[in-house]
């Protein structure tokens, strides 16, 4: 696959996830009984009727302002989502690659979950069960969460462990290596504002983690009363660089939910954290540390970095959300990226 840029990547994603979720977020709007297959107008592109083009617009996905907060006339809150789950079954056109069954027999699904504990908040997720057909009754359930904060597991979706990957030619090839070759995965937009994942209050957004892991909590319990055949089936949590924050809290919620009885216990297993940020203070001065002991500066370069380090560390003690911190990491990063020519 050829490489992207940040920026071009995100908006590949964005079209092509575009002209996947078109059927499934007017069938949203419409809350059906019987989920329906996409069908696709005479050039061949799969078509979305009015509610799904002003639903598009209203959700921000080529975002104007920081998180998807949509403010609704009446008649426009009537359409929303339903409590509980809307779901609908996908069924990708995927070529190449170990694919499997036939991408009919598959189980694709993507949907919104309305949160309970907020005003007007709809969480977006796909879910896709194993592709081994072996394997599936019994392969763990897998939650994978992208960092950020604000980055969509959509992105892990196309570009890193999902079950496909995004052509030049912006189709979809399946992925060898995607991680449904083992498990039956959830890729969820979390916190709310991110991604497809939306609300119609301000007051829904998270700024704590206690806020985040209630609501993905809340989230699995309504998933697997939808999904109950695999309800006893290992479950482990996931993601990468600030979901190092999501994950311990996730993974201590779901304790604290088994053990109090909360609902539908849920057979936490372990987690894993890849590239994770989870204390910016300890670890952003292990930075020139580890790449002087990988040779990739100099011990010059090295004592330059180390005497920005404690205006960083004694910047994240002073905020406390670490904002000023990450001002100084970028200094770091652009010293890297100038004084020491990577690209």
């Amino acid at each position: 696959m050829a490489s992207f840029s940040s920026s071009s990547s995100s908006v590949v994603t964005s079209y092509v996830l575009l002209l996947l979720l078109l059927p499934l977020v007017a069938a949203s709007l419409r809350y059906p009984a019987a989920a329906t297959s996409p069908r696709k107008n005479s050039n061949g592109n799969v078509g979305g009727g009015g509610q799904a083009a002003r639903l598009i617009r209203s959700l921000n996905l080529f975002p104007k302002h920081g998180s998807n907060v949509i403010v609704l006339n009446d008649d426009e809150i009537d359409d929303l989502p339903a409590a509980g789950i809307t779901e609908k079954k996908l069924s990708f056109n995927v070529t190449g690659g170990a694919g499997g069954e036939s991408v009919e027999e598959l189980g694709h699904y993507a949907g919104y979950y309305s949160l309970p504990r907020t005003i007007g908040a709809r969480m977006f997720y796909f879910f896709f069960e194993s592709r081994s057909s072996v394997n599936k009754s019994k392969a763990p359930v897998v939650i994978w969460l992208t960092g950020g904060p604000g980055c969509s597991s959509s992105l892990a979706l196309f570009y890193e462990n999902g079950p496909f990957h995004i052509t030049d030619s912006l189709g979809l090839q399946w992925n060898d290596y995607g991680w449904d070759q083992a498990s039956n995965i959830l890729f969820v937009d979390q916190p709310i504002g991110t991604g497809f994942s939306y609300t119609t209050s301000e007051s829904d957004i998270r700024r704590n983690e206690t806020g985040v892991s209630n609501d993905l909590y809340d989230f699995l319990q309504e998933f697997f009363k939808g999904h109950p055949q695999f309800v006893n089936n290992d479950f482990y949590v996931t993601g990468e660089s600030y979901a190092g924050h999501y994950i311990p809290a996730l993974a201590s919620r779901i304790y604290r939910g088994n053990k109090n009885n909360e609902g539908i216990h849920i057979n936490l297993k372990g987690f894993a954290i890849g590239n994770g940020l989870t204390d910016p203070e300890i670890q952003y001065r292990a930075y020139p540390e580890f790449a002087l002991a990988t040779q990739l500066i100099t011990q010059s370069d090295h004592d330059t970095l180390a005497q920005l380090v404690p205006t960083c560390q004694s910047s994240i003690k002073a905020c406390g959300t670490y904002q000023l911190g990450l001002h100084h990491k970028n200094l770091v990063f652009f010293f890297y990226v100038t004084d020491l020519g990577f690209k």
